[in-house]
């Protein structure tokens, strides 16, 4: 009896009708609160992880996107009469080749560079053509010749495909008027643009985060990819007269290979893989034209390899 009547001053509940059933509701919602909590700390917590992980990504697709372009200031140091090896070493990778010919008896090569005139979005290419690994000209972007194609009731235009043998933009290129660093600078003044809004790329829709999260990690293993393969298959270091063996010794087994009408041989050097990165930052393949007697006379790249060739060659 005594016992009881602690049981009943202890728990004074249990004589009111569904005592018992209160306080098991009382629990199973203080469980459920909690569980709700930790959940959405969970979530707060992944979400933190995920922007904090997207930041870093970004920052490190930065540094090396920073690599590949360089400040104008670092361009206005370099002279005319300056060597193709010290402007390739001071450039790194932000140096790309176009096309290496002999001439006239004269061995030129043009190479490029991403130059950002000081703001955001504001990167213009600029030419360098060398003349026996001298540099000669600083020059403007010579054009392709274009082509209309008919679509769905209009037209567009693209660049005209050119045959491996064909030279005429290459001698445009040779007899393009000399430019200054005077006239480099104000046209690079001409180039920039607005900054990016303060804070704009912390706009992220909360849904994408996961997949940004996914995505920008892959984005920055094809940058890392992309570094490697530009100090690979760099038209720089083939030099007119190299036989085929020390070329294929450089690049590795050529994709693909052909012959001109004129029996030259080409070989296609490059890497198959996709990278998703921009453009203007990729890696080139390469085109090398051959004589009859297995030396090299030709490099193409970049704006001038022509992507037709490696569908019209034969594989290897």
């Amino acid at each position: 009896m005594d016992n009881k009547n602690n049981q009943t001053e202890n728990n004074p509940t249990s004589n009111l009708p569904g005592g018992d059933n209160q306080n098991h509701s009382r629990q199973k919602l203080f469980w459920i609160g909690g569980i709700i909590v930790l959940a959405i700390l969970a979530i707060v917590g992944g979400v933190l992880f995920m922007v904090f992980s997207h930041n870093t990504c970004e920052k490190d697709v930065g540094i090396m996107v920073n690599k590949l372009c360089m400040p104008k200031e670092k361009l206005f140091k370099i002279k005319a009469g300056s060597s193709l090896a010290e402007v390739r070493k001071n450039l790194g990778h932000a140096l790309h080749h176009e096309f290496t010919i002999l001439y006239e008896n004269e061995e030129y090569s043009l190479v490029g560079c991403l130059v950002n005139a000081g703001q955001a979005d504001s990167n213009f290419n600029q030419w360098m053509l060398f003349r026996n690994d001298i540099l000669v000209n600083f020059l403007d972007w010579v054009p392709y010749e274009m082509e209309e194609i008919p679509y769905e009731g209009t037209t567009w235009r693209r660049p005209k495909p050119w045959n491996i043998e064909d030279m005429s933009r290459i001698k445009k290129v040779l007899s393009a008027p000399r430019k200054t660093l005077n006239e480099v600078n104000v046209y690079s003044d001409y180039t920039q643009s607005d900054e990016r809004v303060k804070g704009e790329p912390a706009k992220i829709m909360l849904p994408f985060l996961l997949y940004a999260r996914t995505m920008c990690g892959k984005i920055k293993r094809d940058y890392q990819i992309n570094w490697k393969l530009l100090g690979r298959y760099d038209g720089c270091l083939v030099k007119i007269g190299m036989p085929i063996k020390e070329v294929d010794k450089l690049y590795g087994k050529p994709l693909q290979k052909f012959s001109t009408k004129d029996e030259y041989m080409v070989r296609i050097y490059g890497d198959t893989r996709h990278l998703g990165i921009d453009p203007q930052y990729k890696f080139s393949d390469i085109a090398v034209v051959f004589n009859k007697e297995g030396k090299a006379i030709k490099v193409l790249s970049h704006t001038f390899f022509n992507e037709k060739w490696l569908s019209a060659a034969t594989q290897e």
